[in-house]
């Protein structure tokens, strides 16, 4: 997603998946504690995209955006 920094890159998320969705969504955090404290198959692919050069930010704040 494009941004500088972590919060436009969520907000350009949200745009995008609400224009999609021809209303406007929000983030269940609830959801996203959960994934964010059991999605260990997703970190060890964000780290594999990372070491093939599929991602070049820092894994971890990519993985947060996906949870989210």
């Amino acid at each position: 997603m494009p941004g500088n920094t972590p919060e436009e890159r969520i907000g350009t998320m949200l745009d995008l998946f609400s224009d999609l969705a021809g209303r406007r969504l929000k983030i269940d955090e609830s959801v996203f504690k959960s994934e964010l404290a059991t999605g260990h198959r997703n970190r060890a692919i964000v780290y594999m995209m990372l070491n093939t050069g599929m991602i070049e930010r820092d894994p971890i704040e990519a993985l947060d955006l996906y949870f989210r």
